[in-house]
């Protein structure tokens, strides 16, 4: 069993690290409208929105009022794990998937795939060949979580995702390969090796980065506008 905590905690250090060593002011190339100041301050109030959601067994989403002011990064994932770490997997808590189950185990997952994604932001700030390679089993469970989780969500909440084709993303080194396409309001998702319109290629890790708009040294084949498509739709 994958321990969620344990590579966020990983992840979190070397987010910090790569923030101490770029300076607050540095601009976060793979987020350019954030300096790493701002992008430190969203993922600690991503920490203590889903540890005070958890904490409180929330049933629906809390109001910014309800939640209060983050606390310092390394404050807020200490209560984080501390929380996620006590409350039984299968406590009922509210988060916003469409199509998983609302218990407390939703959320170690969704800080893990957050933490690792911003600690790649965080060290794109420092320089390219300062950006280390996410966990491939971490990464593969991100992109299922990203394709059926999110991209599916999305879509449900009415953002227009549509790719006018087919992208086959495929690991080269972990199993992990998924068919996926968008259109009219319904998602299509395929475990397999398949041919798509268009495909991604590489290490999980560059896979999974690529699939942020985080980079990721992948080849790409196929039909560009379906690609562009993803890189315009798919953005967090």
């Amino acid at each position: 069993m994958t321990d969620y905590l344990a590579l966020a905690r990983a992840d979190a250090d070397l987010l910090l690290k790569a923030v101490a060593e770029a300076g607050d002011a540095a601009v976060v190339p793979t987020c350019p409208d954030w300096k790493t100041a701002d992008l430190v301050a969203h993922v600690a109030g991503v920490f203590h929105r889903i540890e005070t959601t958890v904490r409180l067994r929330a049933q629906e989403r809390l109001s910014a009022a309800e939640v209060g002011d983050a606390p310092p990064l390394d404050e807020a994932l200490a209560a984080l794990v501390d929380t996620l770490s006590s409350v039984p997997p299968d406590e009922p808590v509210w988060n916003w998937s469409v199509n998983q189950p609302k218990v407390a185990a939703f959320w170690p997952r969704r800080v893990a795939c957050e933490t690792a994604i911003h600690r790649v932001d965080a060290q794109s700030a420092v320089g390219p060949a300062a950006v280390t390679p996410i966990d491939a089993e971490l990464a593969v469970d991100a992109m299922d979580e990203l394709l059926d989780v999110i991209l599916r969500a999305r879509v449900a909440f009415g953002v227009d995702a549509a790719l006018g084709g087919s992208i086959h993303f495929h690991c080269t080194d972990v199993e992990g390969e998924w068919l996926v396409s968008v259109a009219d309001g319904s998602v299509d998702i395929t475990r397999s090796h398949a041919k798509g319109d268009a495909a991604v290629r590489g290490p999980a890790s560059d896979v999974l980065r690529w699939a942020y708009n985080r980079g990721g040294a992948v080849e790409t084949f196929g039909d560009p506008a379906v690609l562009a498509a993803w890189q315009s739709a798919v953005r967090f």
